[in-house]
C-alpha cells in the first residue's frame, strides 16, 4: 500500500511539472526560463527515474488507476453541456 501511494505521490508531482511547463512556459510565453522550463524538466526528470524503478506491482496498479481517472475525466468533459445561445450572450453582455 505505502509503495501506491508513494506511486501516487510521484506522479501527482510530475502532472504538477508538466502543469507548470505549458501554463508559465507555452500559454503565459514567461521569460523566467530556469523558473518555468528547466526547474520542471528536471523536476520531473528525477521523478520519472524514482518512478522507474519503483515496485512493478505498484507500477501496474498505479497506471491502471491513472488511466481509469483519466476515462472518467474524459467522459464528464465531453458529456459537459455545451453552452445555449442565451448563456453565450449574458456571458458577452457581461463583459
Amino acid at each position: 500500500m505505502t509503495t501506491l501511494v508513494t506511486f501516487g505521490a510521484l506522479t501527482a508531482y510530475i502532472l504538477l511539472n508538466v502543469a507548470v511547463i505549458v501554463h508559465f512556459g507555452v500559454r503565459g510565453r514567461s521569460r523566467r526560463f530556469f523558473l518555468h522550463w528547466i526547474s520542471p524538466v528536471v523536476g520531473t526528470a528525477v521523478l520519472a527515474y524514482a518512478l522507474a524503478n519503483a515496485n512493478p506491482h505498484a507500477q501496474i496498479l498505479g497506471a491502471v488507476w491513472l488511466l481509469i481517472g483519466a476515462a472518467i475525466s474524459a467522459y464528464w468533459w465531453w458529456r459537459r453541456p455545451s453552452p445555449s445561445a442565451a448563456d453565450r450572450q449574458a456571458a458577452t453582455a457581461a463583459r
